[in-house]
């Protein structure tokens, strides 16, 4: 065990590290990695905050723009909506998605955002302001799921008939 481990191994804790500033847990990174690799390897990778922070953002969006191709290559895809209400008392809009890649189907989170009001409008406009933002064809939904919640599932200004005015042949369920 490299010497600086054995110095931190008494401090060693259970607590999650996700979302503690970089300089707590850099320490225990750079150990786990030693134990791998020499320590002086260790030193020349670039860890600072702003490193580790446009890495993320990076992968992030090297993600997202996968499964946007992914699901324009795709025939066919479909969503599920859900909206929720966080610890703060704040609405979230999750939309998870389905299509065939590769000849199997596949689930992802297409996204979730915040919203200002749970209308029918306000969750349609902004499903429908990131699926024409990405590229993504409505007439390539062919169907729709949701919890039956009115807003969702009205029969005249909800978000599923609004979402049946850009693709009329999209299958309905509620949960």
């Amino acid at each position: 065990m490299p010497a600086a481990a054995e110095r931190r191994r008494g401090a060693c804790t259970t607590e999650p590290i996700i979302g503690k500033p970089l300089h707590l847990v850099l320490p225990s990174i750079k150990d786990a990695v030693g134990a791998m690799f020499r320590e002086k390897e260790i030193e020349r990778i670039p860890l600072s905050n702003n490193t580790v922070a446009r890495r993320i953002d990076e992968m992030a969006e090297w993600t997202e723009d996968e499964l946007i191709q992914r699901m324009i290559n795709s025939k066919y895809y479909s969503l599920q909506l859900d909206k929720s209400t966080d610890v703060q008392g704040l609405s979230q809009l999750i939309v998870f998605v389905r299509y065939i890649w590769q000849e199997d189907v596949h689930e992802d989170i297409l996204f979730c955002k915040p919203i200002t009001r749970g209308t029918a409008e306000v969750i349609f406009n902004v499903i429908d302001s990131h699926i024409k933002g990405k590229g993504i064809q409505w007439k390539n939904c062919v169907g729709i799921c949701t919890d039956g919640a009115r807003a969702m599932c009205g029969k005249n200004s909800s978000v599923v008939t609004r979402i049946l005015e850009q693709s009329p042949y999209t299958f309905v369920d509620t949960l």
